[in-house]
């Protein structure tokens, strides 16, 4: 017998799911954005910083002892070194949402690489324009450009996690958030799953639903309830050919039908899917004891 072992705090989360689901893309969304403010509102003038060294380099290539105004190259350093500790100060601060995707720290690992390279690399290059050198570009091109592509290397690295974040948590066309579940439909033939014993009538306190497509003229939707039995303690499975749901005005008391309620009976031409929304992959893909029947509501 499976008795209910799982987190108590899912109780009143899950069966929530599409709702859920919005509130966490909308904290999701308002961290991203966090994020990339802090990127974009130093870029400008981190790139004045690199076009600056690019144009003092190819200076220096034409003619080794041209005149630089290391002067001005050292306030503008000034400036982007100081902007740079804020945001990483400001990164750092943000509250992850999500450690899997870890966007904060690729954030802060292509935020970091330029306080080094303000330190080190951009330092050193002042310094060697003030000095009378032979071949300063050799040297400026073999001190800068390293840094350069490893800078490069990081924000692929961040583009990729952002992708990767907006995948998850997306916007449609207009901007606005996109929180529908993510679906994936089973066969029912090809759902293996051990019988679960329930009488007719059972009281029931759901834990989830999965939502799913309505039923067609040629396919028969089996949407997924997981709850407890009040009598046994079990958790097990109920899959609910095209039953309704109102997710606006969950209701977590609900009895066991045998019947499948609100469809022909004779459904055996017809395509039959389950559903698994994949947000709820910590329920739905547990080996829970399963029957085939319909629920009966009432207020909790």
């Amino acid at each position: 017998m499976q008795k209910f072992i799982l987190a108590t705090s899912i109780l009143g989360i899950i069966i929530s799911s599409c709702g859920q689901n919005k509130v966490e893309t909308m904290v999701a969304r308002a961290y991203y954005d966090s994020i990339n403010y802090q990127i974009t509102s130093n870029k400008q003038l981190q790139q004045s910083l690199i076009d600056k060294a690019t144009e003092v380099i190819l200076a220096i290539k034409n003619d080794n002892s041209a005149k630089i105004d290391t002067k001005a190259l050292r306030a503008l350093l000034d400036s982007a070194k100081a902007s740079n500790i804020l945001r990483q100060r400001n990164i750092k601060n943000i509250t992850e949402v999500d450690v899997n995707l870890n966007l904060k720290g690729k954030a802060l690992d292509y935020v970091r690489l330029f306080t080094s390279f303000y330190d080190n690399e951009f330092k050193d290059l002042i310094n060697l324009l003030d000095q009378e050198q032979e071949d300063k570009f050799t040297k400026a091109s073999s001190l800068i450009l390293p840094k350069l592509n490893l800078i490069k290397e990081k924000e692929i690295a961040l583009k990729t996690a952002q992708e990767a974040f907006n995948a998850k948590y997306p916007l449609d066309a207009d901007g606005n958030l996109r929180t529908k579940p993510d679906y994936e439909y089973q066969k029912l033939s090809d759902l293996k799953f051990r019988q679960a014993d329930i009488k007719e009538g059972e009281e029931i306190k759901l834990l989830s639903f999965s939502g799913g497509k309505d039923c067609d003229d040629e396919t028969i939707y089996f949407k997924q309830f997981i709850g407890i039995v009040k009598s046994t303690g079990d958790t097990i499975r109920i899959l609910a050919a095209c039953q309704l749901y109102d997710m606006d005005k969950p209701k977590r008391t609900c009895y066991f039908q045998n019947e499948i309620s609100g469809i022909s009976q004779n459904i055996s031409d017809k395509k039959k899917l389950v559903a698994f929304n994949k947000h709820q992959a910590i329920l739905e893909k547990k080996d829970f004891k399963t029957v085939i029947g319909f629920l009966r509501f009432k207020e909790d």
